[in-house]
């Protein structure tokens, strides 16, 4: 059995217990028919969710600014967001990020990142997919190629992501994003995380308010701190609006049938601890082959933990 045929089962398991009820309680003694008005799921009903398998409701569109501390180096990015479901495959989606802004508060120093989901969702069940990104600290940069998942269970949310970090000025080697996420209520979230970056182990905490009392308010605050092996922490929060053609009016809503988790600026964590290599060594051949890099390049800066660093540098650390 298919996991979209098992989550299928699932939600007509909840619609059918749900329409039972409702028959009952309007035999019960109600001379009308206001149990069953409205014959879908309470889950659905609750938090705004369209109980089908479209993995993305509508076109929707993100906007927003964010700024704090990455590695006690100053960092502010704009960011915008754009998810729709695959034209004539409604259980798919696809999903792009993009973000820029100013490092160590200098217009001459950009940090820069973009990232795509092409994925599976059932918004009453999970999703499941790839993921890529691409992250720049002038003049060093990296990208995470991966699978990311999610499972939905009542307030709760499980997400991760299981990536390979590559490109010139990092090893190429295994990376994690870890979340575990409770909605307090449809507009209030909390999350506790894992992150595996080139530094080391690193744990996350993180929230998301959704403004106003009233559904459908499009602005929510949100933000992350998290601190970890050599020394590495990062700091951010900010602000951001969510529109579209979406049914979903609450933030759980939104997070399970619109969008899927940003993973803008954490993909910076693994560059922002760099050092000149005393001896340059060849680009991956593996990058040049499909053209990320100029045939013939080697390695000069190379960005890791400080242990990693020191064996193959002697001028010192620093960062971007």
């Amino acid at each position: 059995m298919t996991m979209a045929n098992f989550g299928r089962k699932i939600i007509k398991g909840f619609a059918v217990a749900s329409l039972g009820f409702a028959v009952l309680g309007a035999g019960s003694g109600t001379s009308n028919a206001a149990g069953i008005i409205d014959p879908q799921p309470i889950i659905f009903q609750d938090s705004g969710l369209v109980s089908n398998s479209t993995a993305v409701d509508g076109f929707n569109f993100t906007y927003g600014v964010l700024g704090g501390s990455l590695d006690g180096v100053t960092n502010g990015m704009g960011l915008i967001s754009v998810s729709t479901a695959i034209p004539y495959f409604s259980s798919f989606g696809i999903q792009g990020d993009l973000a820029h802004g100013y490092y160590d508060g200098n217009s001459a120093s950009s940090s820069a990142a973009a990232a795509l989901h092409i994925f599976w969702r059932d918004p009453g069940v999970g999703m499941m997919g790839i993921y890529g990104d691409w992250g720049y600290l002038s003049p060093v940069h990296s990208g995470r190629l991966g699978m990311e998942a999610a499972y939905y269970s009542g307030q709760w949310s499980f997400e991760g992501l299981f990536a390979m970090e590559f490109g010139q000025n990092v090893y190429t080697k295994f990376v994690d994003e870890i979340d575990v996420s409770y909605y307090v209520d449809d507009n209030t979230k909390v999350s506790l995380g894992h992150r595996f970056v080139s530094r080391g182990n690193v744990g996350n905490i993180g929230f998301e308010k959704q403004f106003g009392e009233f559904a459908g308010s499009p602005w929510s605050v949100f933000g992350e701190a998290e601190a970890g092996e050599d020394g590495y922490f990062q700091v951010f929060a900010g602000i951001k609006a969510t529109l579209g053609s979406g049914a979903a009016t609450t933030m759980i809503g939104r997070d399970r049938s619109q969008n899927v988790r940003i993973r803008i600026p954490r993909n910076l964590a693994s560059i922002t601890q760099c050092a000149y290599v005393d001896n340059p060594f060849p680009a991956p051949s593996w990058l040049t082959d499909i053209h990320l890099n100029k045939p013939g390049s080697r390695t000069e800066t190379l960005c890791a933990s400080k242990n990693s660093l020191n064996r193959v540098s002697s001028s010192g650390i620093f960062n971007p």
